[in-house]
C-alpha cells in the first residue's frame, strides 16, 4: 500500500491520466478510487492528471482483479504479497462462473418461449373456427 505522495524524477515515464483510462477502458474517477484507496499511488499536486508507468501496471492487475470479480480488500492482499497467480485462478472461476449464469438465463428465456408458444398456439387453434363463423356465417354462401 502506499502511503502519502510519490515524487516525479525527471527518469520516471508518467502518461496522461485520460489516456490511460481509455486505454484500459476505465475512467479518471475509477482510477482516483484506488489511488484514495492505497492501491495506487498519489500523485504530488499539479499532476493529478498523470499517471507513474509503475502505476499503470499496477492498475492493470487492479482492473484484472476487479474484472474477475474480486473485491478491492483481495486485490489489496494480492498486490501486497505479489502473488498474481490466485488473479488467473480467479479470472478462470469467473468466467466459468459467468458461463453457468449466462446458460440458466438462456435456459429460463428457452422455457419461457415454450410456454409461449403454447399459448399462442392454443388461442390460435380457438381464435380459428370462431374467425371462420364471422368471416363465413353457416347461412351465408360461401365463396368459389
Amino acid at each position: 500500500m502506499f502511503k502519502g505522495r510519490d515524487r516525479i524524477t525527471a527518469s520516471e515515464e508518467v502518461f496522461e491520466l485520460s489516456k490511460v483510462s481509455d486505454d484500459l477502458g476505465t475512467c479518471a474517477r475509477e482510477i482516483n478510487f484506488y489511488r484514495k484507496r492505497g492501491l495506487i499511488a498519489q500523485m504530488p499536486p499539479g499532476a493529478a492528471n498523470f499517471i507513474k508507468a509503475k502505476d499503470v501496471e499496477r492498475l492493470k492487475v487492479i482492473l484484472r482483479g476487479r474484472r474477475a470479480g474480486l473485491k478491492t480488500t483481495e486485490i489489496e492482499a494480492m498486490l501486497n504479497s505479489g502473488n498474481f497467480a490466485d488473479f488467473k485462478i480467479a479470472d478462470k472461476v469467473f468466467n466459468v462462473s459467468r458461463c453457468q449464469q449466462r446458460l440458466r438465463d438462456l435456459y429460463r428465456k428457452r422455457h419461457e418461449i415454450s410456454l409461449e408458444i403454447v399459448e399462442l398456439e392454443r388461442a390460435q387453434q380457438f381464435q380459428k373456427p370462431l374467425l371462420q363463423r364471422i368471416v363465413f356465417p353457416p347461412n351465408a354462401p360461401q365463396p368459389l
